[in-house]
């Protein structure tokens, strides 16, 4: 009699022992939960840790860590909870969304398809399955397979939470694919959504100067410069419209002001040597062409600097 009652009351401890502790991790769990959500990331991996200390059997407490690693920018990590995941519950598609958005950050794109569609593959959740499809219409966006972001972003825009970023992403694969009037068609949508954001310009005056329409992206790149003036790329891309619209001079200005902006991209002074050479000034031409091989042009850009600088620089 005294045995069973003893094994009742060790049973019984036992049981209250893992109720408390159950509560125990979950407060921490919850309290990691609301710091996350608050953006407090470093707050939350504490209290996410503190969790899986009193209690490290649970999934739910290590893809919460993970999502924290993530924000962190702690990859591996995140990876390795991760596994954790899968170890306790197999083939959760929010493991597969994770680690198919660590693969897209990482630049392996091809894993972040492959994981990217497990998750669509796995999951049940109309949220998740969007957002899976959007991330993998930017993985083969990176990978230049244009039909296939393309028909990733269709299928994300039928999904909760779709909006601008996915006409945004859209417009640019309409862009790279050689669909010119429906990057243009978006493109208008989206500046008449947002008349200030200064990417639309952007992409506005790269769509045109595929298209040929100069006029259209001289004026958009004007106007993506006037709300970002610190970006050299733009300059560098209004320098080469008027060179070759032979206006010499307004090349050079906004050659100067890219220069200025980013001393150290060889490219700007290969384009600054060219349009001195085409103005008859070949000594200071050729000291630009030189400035862009020292910058190191050809590791970064290729061979075609060196044939232009023999040809108009090296003497018998």
């Amino acid at each position: 009699m005294k045995s069973c009652q003893l094994l009742f009351l060790l049973t019984l401890l036992l049981v209250c022992g893992l109720t408390y502790g159950n509560q125990e991790a979950d407060t921490h769990y919850r309290a990691a939960y609301q710091s996350f959500d608050a953006g407090h990331f470093e707050q939350a991996l504490a209290q996410a840790s503190s969790a899986l200390q009193v209690d490290s059997t649970v999934a739910d407490y290590f893809l919460l860590r993970a999502r924290v690693y993530f924000k962190l920018g702690k990859y591996n990590q995140t990876i390795s909870d991760c596994y954790s995941v899968s170890r306790i519950q197999p083939r959760m598609p929010q493991v597969y969304l994770l680690r198919g958005q660590v693969a897209l950050v990482t630049e392996s794109y091809v894993g972040a398809v492959m994981l990217l569609g497990k998750a669509i593959e796995s999951s049940s959740d109309a949220t998740l399955t969007g957002e899976a499809y959007f991330l993998r219409g930017k993985a083969n966006t990176a990978l230049k397979r244009y039909p296939a972001a393309l028909d990733d972003f269709k299928k994300a825009q039928q999904y909760p939470g779709s909006g601008e970023e996915i006409e945004r992403a859209m417009t640019y694969a309409y862009m790279q694919a050689g669909q010119l009037e429906e990057a243009t068609a978006l493109n208008k949508q989206l500046l008449t959504q947002t008349p200030e954001d200064p990417s639309m310009y952007l992409m506005q005056a790269q769509i045109a100067q595929k298209k040929g329409d100069i006029a259209t992206a001289e004026g958009a790149y004007e106007k993506y410069i006037g709300l970002v003036p610190e970006d050299y790329t733009a300059y560098h891309a209004l320098a080469c419209i008027y060179f070759d619209k032979k206006d010499g001079d307004k090349a050079l200005m906004h050659l100067q002001h890219a220069i200025l902006l980013e001393p150290g991209e060889p490219a700007l002074y290969k384009t600054h040597g060219q349009v001195l050479l085409i103005q008859g000034k070949t000594e200071m031409g050729c000291n630009s062409l030189f400035k862009a091989l020292q910058l190191g042009y050809l590791d970064k850009y290729g061979y075609d600097l060196l044939e232009l600088y023999k040809q108009s620089c090296e003497t018998e």
